[in-house]
């Protein structure tokens, strides 16, 4: 295991992640970009998802569920670099109605010897069930998805 990622999900719940920064999340910088942490959001999800054991092409294959995202929101504390390592924490921190949660993403560097908070982020999650390509709706978590957020 990664000590830092270890520590970073101490008596947590929480989801870690350690990837190096590639050059197509920068845009023609050396720095990763806002649009970068975004799709950097939208993955941990995928990965936080999958690991739980409800993967997003699992659900949209079993139950035609495809995932809805009222709402995301990211701020950027300080700069991180272009193939620098960068730790992801993602926590579910709130299940509302049993329809969406809300999850919460911290991202950190390591940098002489200490861990650096980037960004946080937040995102609101949910699933629409396809009935047909000209309907579908919002539907409720079942006891599985609520068992894999942890509420």
């Amino acid at each position: 295991m990664d000590p830092v990622l270890d520590e970073l999900t101490r008596n947590s719940r929480s989801f870690a992640w350690r990837w190096r920064i590639p050059y197509p999340y920068c845009h023609f910088n050396s720095r990763l970009q806002l649009s970068g942490y975004l799709r950097l959001l939208e993955e941990v999800v995928d990965l936080f998802l999958a690991d739980r054991g409800v993967s997003i092409r699992s659900l949209l294959c079993e139950r035609s569920w495809i995932p809805v995202v009222p709402h995301s929101s990211i701020t950027i504390l300080d700069e991180v670099i272009m193939e620098e390592e960068l730790y992801t924490v993602f926590t579910v921190e709130n299940i509302f109605k049993n329809v969406t949660f809300l999850a919460r993403m911290d991202a950190y560097v390591l940098r002489d010897g200490t861990l650096l908070r980037t960004a946080s982020g937040r995102i609101t999650h949910g699933y629409a069930e396809i009935v047909s390509r000209k309907d579908f709706h919002l539907t409720e978590l079942d006891e599985r998805m609520l068992a894999a957020l942890g509420g």
